[in-house]
């Protein structure tokens, strides 16, 4: 009898910020060349030899009724934007930009009933005792690689507009559509909208990426109310980067080790 082992549930959020790290994981400087990834792409592919089913499940919400099941893959191709799963009736297609804005849950049952579909779905079932929870494990590890190489060489990206900021005698100034996205950001703050904060502070930081280095110290405090950690760390950074001499620059790298620890760095 297979054993059910875990579902994949990613469910799609921050949809201005998904387009741009899926067009950034087309670059293929960002995912070639790295060791950790690849080590564990060669894990999973092994992991994927021993009898393990992939399924994607959809629902049609007319009949409630599950369709597209798959089976054993005949194939695995680890590419620059995305890795595929090669079927005989055809691919299933995983982007790593889902896994770097997307949560990852694993669900333990034999039941095959789990509710409503929320956007893609994942169903790994394995003949081999233990074998689907090693490769969920590899997916959740795959997952915080892609996003700590991703965000590494965005800092990487950021630091010369970082480093000329530090070096003007006078900083450039906050305009007036700014201030509204920022008086916007923290009217929904207040409000405990994070996710509406979170999208004015970047409608605010798409405008001039330095005349306010505050926007990411508040971004970096909005993404950890969100668990979003990896986020966090990458806009405290950038915080820091503009401002190393910020009179809060001590508790804000603090936060940084706080939140290394929450994601096991």
């Amino acid at each position: 009898m297979i054993l059910l082992i875990v579902v994949l549930c990613t469910t799609v959020s921050y949809s201005q910020t998904s387009e741009t790290q899926k067009s950034a994981t087309n670059n293929p400087q960002i995912q070639s060349g790295n060791a950790e990834i690849s080590k564990t792409v060669a894990e999973i592919r092994e992991l994927l030899k021993n009898k393990i089913i992939i399924s994607k499940r959809n629902y049609d919400e007319k009949e409630n009724e599950e369709y597209n099941e798959w089976g054993t893959p005949t194939n695995l191709q680890i590419l620059e934007d995305r890795i595929e799963f090669k079927f005989k009736k055809g691919n299933i297609i995983y982007y790593y930009s889902d896994l770097i804005i997307d949560n990852i849950t694993t669900i333990y049952s034999a039941k095959k009933d789990y509710g409503p579909d929320l956007g893609k779905k994942f169903i790994i079932y394995s003949e081999v005792k233990g074998e689907g929870v090693k490769l969920i494990e590899k997916f959740i590890l795959l997952q915080k690689q892609i996003k700590e190489n991703f965000f590494n060489s965005q800092l990487a990206l950021f630091n010369p507009t970082a480093t000329q900021y530090r070096l003007l005698k006078t900083k450039p100034v906050i305009s007036e559509e700014q201030r509204k996205f920022i008086v916007q950001a923290n009217m929904f703050n207040q409000e405990k909208s994070y996710e509406k904060a979170i999208e004015m502070y970047n409608k605010a930081v798409n405008i001039d990426q330095t005349s306010y280095p505050g926007a990411y110290s508040n971004l970096a405090l909005l993404s950890a109310q969100l668990l979003k950690y990896h986020e966090a760390i990458y806009n405290m950074k950038k915080y820091l980067l503009l401002d190393p001499e910020a009179s809060d620059a001590r508790s804000c790298q603090d936060k940084i080790y706080e939140w290394e620890a929450k994601i096991g760095k």
